[in-house]
């Protein structure tokens, strides 16, 4: 269980009310909680001025009773309103073209629809923390559903499916635009998972010229923050780029639970 001091900002989302009952109680009796907002919908949890101004750590919301088809619901997802605020849906993940939506806008925690209090807060110290906290049944089900996704020439890392013999990387079906350059760094990173990989060793295998020899790190650091905008979710916190300070850089599952070890601006 993460510890922290400070005060973790909560907004909860359900159209039950009993339910936002039991969530809300779970969150006063542990400390370290306060709520900042709540409603049927995200915007109903937006609309009070005391929520904006606090600006939430963490949104919970059980996903299986929002609509979808609500675009304005998931903007506020996706960040417009409060781009800081970490995820956490709760889901049964009977509707596979929801789940693959909540791993494709990068939530932070995925789990089933609970009121067990030292789970809510558990889940919300993870998501406030920067910690991935999926049930393993849905990382089941998503790696099932993943299982048919790509083919003999192609890598996969998550939803992001690298085709090294057509060149073309997608994330959750959507077609990554990468150029020339791009792809050889991702590429490569596909053919060495497994260990991290230096800004060196990137300059002498892709760029083809070695530090010292018309190669800088910064042309590795410029193009790693490139690929971060197109293919993470939340370019400030990787989850299939990631890096790990004095190392180098690596290809990440991101259905695996666990502390964030990589800095993205440190490499």
């Amino acid at each position: 269980m993460v510890r922290t001091s400070k005060v973790i900002n909560v907004i909860i989302v359900d159209p039950d009310p009993s339910l936002r009952d039991r969530w809300r109680a779970a969150f006063r009796k542990g400390s370290g909680f306060r709520i900042t907002g709540e409603g049927a919908r995200v915007l109903d949890a937006y609309t009070d001025t005391a929520a904006l101004e606090a600006r939430a750590n963490v949104l919970i919301i059980n996903a299986d009773h929002i609509d979808r088809a609500d675009t304005r619901t998931w903007a506020l997802l996706r960040g417009l309103i409060d781009p800081n605020v970490h995820v956490v849906v709760m889901t049964k993940g009977d509707d596979q073209q929801a789940l693959e939506f909540f791993l494709a806008i990068g939530v932070m925690g995925l789990h089933p629809p609970t009121g067990e209090p030292d789970v809510l807060r558990r889940l919300v110290r993870n998501a406030s923390a920067g910690i991935v906290d999926y049930h393993p049944l849905l990382v089941e089900r998503v790696r099932a559903l993943l299982a048919g996704v790509g083919g003999a020439s192609s890598v996969r890392v998550g939803g992001l499916v690298i085709d090294l013999e057509r060149r073309i990387a997608s994330r959750w079906g959507q077609a990554v635009h990468l150029s020339a350059l791009e792809f050889d760094v991702l590429a490569y990173l596909a053919r060495t998972r497994g260990r991290r990989v230096s800004a060196v060793e990137l300059l002498e295998r892709v760029w083809c010229a070695p530090l010292g020899a018309g190669g800088t790190l910064d042309q590795v650091k410029a193009c790693m923050r490139r690929l971060r905008q197109k293919v993470e979710p939340d370019p400030r916190h990787p989850r299939y780029l990631r890096s790990l300070r004095g190392e180098g850089y690596f290809l990440n599952e991101p259905l695996q639970n666990g502390p964030r070890e990589d800095s993205a601006r440190g490499l």
